[in-house]
């Protein structure tokens, strides 16, 4: 059994038999900020008539959500045709406040990851031994894994979520992992994927990945709070750990609805868009309507995507509705 494996399963025993004497194995660093201010609000704000929705039906959809218990509904904002028609909040949330996202993070990284392709920076095609030579790999098959089996939650590394509870080297523990596939050879969802593209991104971009994120998508959208936790290696965790507010991911969805751009500047390249929002993942069907795209969920039958998060977070984008 692998070390980290074997750590977690101490772990989790520890914890199951009530053993609090030493339950972290790793050190735990609070990265806690002052409480952000309110994003400022720039989407423009009408009355759903106006685009062709009943307020009435609006209405009825959030009295529902209010009365099923397990809704639980922090935050919620219906955008369509690039003006918001709804937005409510339960007591104790703000739709410009940040929160925590989870594994919508991922799409974002993805969205870094297009950036540095469509600036030529990198390929989908190149394997991760020749982006980081120096990393030594146990399991020879690791020499095919490629940026995109990374994207696709395709590379088949058996060192997951799991393991960063009791690891503080995640790069050491994912190259030196073994394969539960060879790369390519299916889906498997593993947020470290996420944490080793980041790495790729401030390999080559020379920056952290919130500086290229902020620069290059976040102020052109007008994005100004947002906050990513930092890993034990000292680059942003990749796969989660973001805090945006409601307004600010649904102008992300907003950007990908339109091909790549925002309010009429280019962002990312429809090509890189149109790529991302395509099946390259067939994901089991106990996961509901969706494959997996590049970093984000695609839909089965219909043109919908889903930048998707634990614990119910999604910014679920309809082009043909031309809603998110």
């Amino acid at each position: 059994m692998e070390k980290w494996k074997k750590r977690a399963v101490d772990l989790i025993f520890g914890l199951a038999t009530s053993d609090n004497q030493n339950a972290s194995v790793v050190p735990y660093r609070p990265q806690k900020t002052e409480i952000a201010p309110e994003e400022r609000r720039t989407l423009r704000r009408v009355a759903p008539e106006t685009v062709g929705i009943s307020s009435l039906r609006l209405a009825n959809m959030l009295s529902e959500l209010e009365a099923e218990g397990r809704a639980r509904i922090h935050n919620l904002m219906v955008v369509r045709k690039g003006r918001v028609i709804c937005e409510a909040s339960a007591s104790g949330y703000s739709m410009g406040v940040w929160h925590l996202s989870h594994s919508m993070s991922k799409t974002v990284t993805g969205m870094a990851v297009g950036l540095l392709v469509d600036d030529g920076l990198l390929r989908l095609d190149e394997r991760l031994v020749d982006i980081f030579p120096d990393q030594k790999y146990a399991d020879p098959r690791f020499a095919d894994i490629t940026v995109e089996n990374l994207l696709a939650m395709s590379s088949g590394v058996a060192f997951s979520e799991v393991g960063v509870v009791t690891e503080s080297e995640w790069m050491h523990a994912f190259f030196d992992s073994t394969l539960k596939f060879a790369p390519g050879e299916r889906f498997d969802y593993n947020s470290m994927n996420s944490y080793i593209l980041a790495r790729v991104a401030v390999k080559r971009s020379g920056k952290s990945l919130s500086e290229l994120v902020s620069e290059r998508i976040f102020a052109p959208l007008g994005i100004r709070q947002f906050f990513w936790e930092i890993g034990p290696e000292g680059v942003e965790k990749g796969g989660f750990g973001l805090y945006l507010s409601a307004e600010s991911w649904a102008k992300l969805g907003m950007m990908m609805q339109d091909g790549g751009s925002y309010m009429g500047r280019r962002i990312l390249s429809e090509r890189w868009v149109s790529e991302a929002t395509s099946t390259h993942g067939i994901a089991p069907a106990q996961t509901g309507d969706f494959n997996y795209g590049y970093h984000l969920w695609v839909h089965r039958q219909r043109d919908e995507f889903v930048f998707n998060g634990m614990l119910g977070q999604n910014v679920w984008v309809c082009p043909s509705q031309e809603t998110v």
